[in-house]
């Protein structure tokens, strides 16, 4: 939706359990990366304790970003979180809170931080995950038939059960991220993965003034540990591309 011309790839790496040895993480992070630009990972480990990645997983996220993209850096965008209510913060995670990923918050339609998204000082920016509590929700494409998110088919009509109307989460916030990234490199396939980045936070804007944890940074730049830098605006970060 956010990327219409992106082309799209999916390794499977939970089959049946969310256990997965670390070499299959090392080659998920790793794998086609200089043909895959952009990385999605609308996932995260179960716990709240820090966790930091093994030495596997490590080695192909090092690979990724250093040789990825003929060594312009494969960008990873992860999903923040949506533990709030239990009292997570997306720092907690190694995979949220590495410097070389994007890790995205979720808002509801009016800007402002989901009830459940994670807080945390390594959010870089922030989407729409919508906002339950306001009765809103994300409509996107879904797995076919019973095995989607939306499992009931409504409206007499077998085709809409192939879509979701009330999707919602950081899984669904991050998504669009990584559709900006697209937008940014199929503009200028020259720029790095922290050239990515920054042009995320320069195209990036708040829209709750209200938010407690607004601050300015020492470089000058509004940021919260709600939503990071803010919600980018697509044309603007596709103009600074």
């Amino acid at each position: 939706g956010a990327a219409p011309e992106a082309r799209l790839a999916s390794w499977v790496v939970f089959s049946g359990t969310l256990l997965v040895d670390d070499e299959a993480l090392m080659d998920m992070f790793q794998y086609q990366s200089n043909t895959v630009a952009v990385q999605n990972h609308s996932w995260g480990p179960n716990s709240r304790s820090f966790q930091g990645f093994g030495l596997l997983p490590g080695i192909g996220i090092s690979n990724a970003i250093e040789h990825g993209r003929n060594g312009l850096g494969t960008i990873i965008v992860r999903s923040g979180g949506n533990e709030r209510l239990s009292g997570d913060n997306a720092n907690d995670s190694t995979y949220r809170s590495d410097p070389r990923f994007i890790s995205v918050a979720a808002t509801g339609f009016n800007g402002r931080a989901a009830h459940y998204s994670n807080p945390g000082a390594c959010l870089l920016v922030a989407a729409v995950g919508a906002e339950p509590r306001n009765n809103e929700g994300i409509f996107t494409t879904d797995r076919q038939g019973s095995l989607g998110y939306n499992f009931v088919r409504t409206f007499d009509d077998d085709d809409y059960w192939n879509y979701a109307g009330n999707f919602n989460g950081t899984s669904a916030s991050a998504p669009q991220i990584a559709g900006i990234a697209a937008l940014i490199l199929g503009t200028n396939p020259n720029l790095s993965y922290r050239d990515v980045q920054q042009i995320l936070i320069h195209s990036a804007r708040h829209f709750d003034l209200a938010d407690p944890m607004l601050a300015t940074n020492g470089a000058g730049f509004v940021v919260s540990h709600n939503v990071g830098f803010g919600i980018p605006d697509a044309g603007e970060a596709v103009r600074l591309a």
